[in-house]
């Protein structure tokens, strides 16, 4: 991933979660569960991620710190270019 992609990352995962959670202006420090999010619709996501970013996500991660912000970093250490 190239370091330009780090804005569009935040904005892909923020488009992402309005899909499928129905929910707009999602902030980047909400959380996925609280947002009403379950993990089947986590594991949808990391399937998104890894399809869109290359990057595989892990589960492990995304339940640790479900927030964009927190899933953005994730991917940062994962892809060491950014």
């Amino acid at each position: 991933m190239e370091k330009e992609l780090l804005g569009k990352e935040k904005a892909f995962l923020i488009e992402t979660w309005g899909k499928l959670l129905d929910q707009e202006d999602i902030s980047i420090d909400q959380d996925f569960f609280e947002l009403g999010g379950d993990s089947l619709l986590a594991l949808q996501m990391i399937n998104d991620v890894k399809a869109k970013l290359k990057l595989e996500l892990p589960i492990r991660d995304f339940f640790t710190n479900p927030t964009i912000r927190g899933i953005s970093k994730s991917l940062r250490e994962l892809d060491g270019s950014l």
